[in-house]
């Protein structure tokens, strides 16, 4: 059985339908599976099609995905039908709270998921998309909302996070102030450690969780990285993850 994914009525009038129609159906059937690393992942295959099916801002969103993991797939240059694909989407994300009277979190946060991943496609280290959905994340959380996805959309961001603060660590270890990404402002909860788990899903947030562990581990271990034992503090060298 064929599945369509066909452009919502507000984007017909669109420069490059056909060119657009491809690249919503190749998001679906090649640039999600590979964001997920080829296995099931709720994020890509239930929160973001659905929204994609009803909202016109998810939609230019992952538009936009699709256009650039393809160009990024085929190892071509960014073509500037591509980006302005991109800037579209980052327009309707900004207009997106005045145009409508109540505005969804849920829709943002996906936006900002997917506005990351074309940053990362682009092969830029801007991480802005990444902490602003970080911030509505904590202010949803504080309102102790129990929005459908919700918990599905905080792994994702909390894996994206993982992923980015370790490669930001890496990069800046030789600075006194390495892993400043993982400070209060940023941060997020970390799920506790479980015995076991049951699910991927489960096993994705254990992993996080071991991850965050792990950096912050490294983080208070570096400055003593080149020094005796004996200098280390008693708690240091007992710590465990």
């Amino acid at each position: 059985m064929s599945v369509s994914y066909a452009l919502l009525p507000n984007t017909i009038n669109l420069p490059s339908k056909v060119s657009y129609q491809y690249a919503l159906h190749y998001f679906f059937t090649h640039a999600a599976l590979d964001l997920s690393n080829n296995m099931p992942d709720s994020f890509w295959d239930i929160v973001v099609l659905q929204a994609c099916r009803r909202n016109v801002v998810v939609q230019q969103a992952v538009i936009a995905v699709g256009q650039l993991h393809l160009q990024h797939s085929l190892d071509d240059k960014s073509r500037p039908t591509t980006i302005l694909s991109y800037h579209k989407a980052i327009i309707l994300l900004r207009k997106y709270p005045s145009h409508n009277s109540d505005p969804s979190s849920i829709i943002k946060l996906i936006c900002c998921i997917l506005n990351f991943t074309c940053e990362r496609l682009l092969g830029n280290e801007d991480a802005s998309h990444l902490f602003r959905g970080l911030a509505i994340l904590r202010a949803e959380t504080r309102r102790e909302r129990a929005t459908s996805h919700l918990d599905t959309i905080r792994r994702m961001l909390s894996m994206l996070h993982l992923e980015h603060s370790i490669k930001t660590w890496f990069r800046n270890r030789a600075a006194a102030s390495a892993g400043h990404e993982l400070g209060d402002g940023g941060m997020i909860s970390i799920p506790a450690l479980k015995p076991d788990f049951y699910t991927l899903e489960d096993a994705r947030e254990q992993l996080a969780a071991i991850g965050f562990r792990g950096l912050r581990y490294l983080e208070e271990q570096w400055y003593y990285r080149e020094r005796s034992m004996v200098t280390i503090p008693p708690h240091l060298q007992q710590q465990r993850l």
